[in-house]
Parts: structure tokens; C-alpha cells; sequence
């Protein structure tokens, strides 16, 4: 009987194939998105580099989760592998809330050029989503909101900074669904997972409602986070 192969390289399958050709798009999206990230950092950062490829690798995971519940009506023949997306999932928020964190913290500075808003507002910030510093702000914010459930079981209460702007919670406050999802055999008690493709139920304290965010959702919410966005260089 042959010998499988090592985890190492079912992983370098795995992600070979995710990125081809099914979500190629997505994987073109991330390297944008990292460029402009670069751009105001003035370095690469391997974090969000890691990020972007295990989004791609969790979207392929994703979809042949639905395909598969589609089918079956559950998961009950695949258990390990949706532990597997479920821990994946975590991490990849985490990782995700820490490279926007740090560049948040970087472009906040008052030396760095794109911080102009937080110089004219006491380093409130704006909250405009055309500026830099504060689009890069909300889509931090929008990760804090899972991140701080998942890391800490806790409430994220650091989310006001930038403020949103009245458009923007108007969007969030009607941004369906406002109630806790249906119970399933997927839905953890309190603020957990809950279907095939991991969901959290969070609460927003910037407009003071629960709020249900789903990972690819999350992920999109970061990919055009900074659509309209001026490219300002570190440099």
C-alpha cells in the first residue's frame, strides 16, 4: 500500500486547487487589496498575506460545504471537516483583525500622510468612508466585532473610533437580520457559530443592536472596504 501524503502537502493541493480555477477572482482581489495595503504601510506585511491565501482556501471549503449539505441535508458523514473550517475560520479572523489593527494604528500617526483627519479632530477621526485612515478604520472595526467574541467571549466596546457617519448606520441598522438566527444544530449557545458557512452573532455597540456577520460576508465587507479610498503612500 503506498504511503498518503504528508499534511504539508495536502495543504499545497488544497490551496493549489482553491485558487484554480473556481476562485481565481477572489485570489486577484486579495493581491489588489494587499497592494493598496502596502502602499499606506510602505512594507509587505506577511500576515495579510497568510490571511488572503486561507480566505481563498475557506471559500473553496465553503462552497463545497453547501454543495455538500445540498446534497445530504447535514454533515454528519464529514464532522472532521467541518471542525477543521470551523478552527480555520477562527484564525483567519484573528489574523485578518491584527494586520488591519497594526496598519490602523501606523496610518493614525501623525507623521504618516493619510492622517490628516485625525489631526483636524483630536485623533477622532473623520469617519468618512472616502478617507484613508478612517476606511481602514471601519473595516477593523467590522473584524473587532467577531474578533473579540472569538477571542475573548466578550462584547467589543473599542468600535467608536473612527464614528460612523449617518449613512453608515443607517446601512448597519437595516442590514438584515436584526434577530438572533433560527436555532440548528449548527447554532452554539450565546454568541457563536451557526450554519455550514460560519456565521457569528455579534452585538454592535455603535448602533446598539445584534447584528449576524457570516465569514465570506466579513471578508467581503474588508475587500471593498476601501473602494473609493485615495491611495496616500507612506513614503
Amino acid at each position: 500500500m503506498p504511503n498518503p501524503p504528508s499534511p504539508f502537502k495536502l495543504v499545497s493541493a488544497a490551496l493549489y486547487q482553491a485558487r484554480h480555477p473556481l476562485q481565481a477572482t477572489t485570489y486577484d482581489r486579495w493581491r489588489a487589496f494587499l497592494k493598496r495595503l502596502e502602499d499606506y504601510r510602505g512594507t509587505l506585511d506577511p500576515i495579510a498575506d497568510q490571511s488572503a491565501n486561507l480566505d481563498v482556501l475557506l471559500r473553496a471549503v465553503e462552497e463545497n460545504i453547501e454543495e455538500e449539505l445540498a446534497l445530504q441535508g447535514d454533515l454528519k458523514n464529514d464532522t472532521a471537516g467541518f471542525q477543521l473550517h470551523l478552527h480555520l475560520s477562527r484564525l483567519w479572523v484573528l489574523g485578518t483583525y491584527e494586520f488591519l489593527r497594526t496598519l490602523h494604528i501606523q496610518i493614525k500617526q501623525h507623521s504618516h500622510p493619510a492622517a490628516a483627519c485625525m489631526r483636524e479632530t483630536n485623533s477622532k477621526g473623520c469617519g468618512e468612508a472616502t478617507c484613508a485612515c478612517c476606511a481602514i478604520g471601519h473595516i477593523k472595526n467590522e473584524t473587532a466585532l467577531v474578533r473579540m467574541v472569538l477571542a475573548k467571549n466578550e462584547k467589543a466596546n473599542d468600535v467608536c473610533n473612527p464614528p460612523l457617519t449617518d449613512a453608515m448606520r443607517i446601512k448597519i441598522e437595516s442590514d438584515p437580520p436584526a434577530n438572533p438566527p433560527p436555532a440548528s444544530k449548527f447554532l452554539c449557545d450565546g454568541e457563536g457559530q451557526m450554519g455550514g458557512i460560519m456565521a457569528w452573532y455579534v452585538y454592535d455597540k455603535r448602533v446598539s443592536r445584534h447584528r449576524v456577520i457570516s465569514r465570506l460576508d466579513l471578508s467581503e465587507r474588508v475587500l471593498n472596504g476601501l473602494n473609493g479610498v485615495e491611495v496616500i503612500s507612506a513614503q
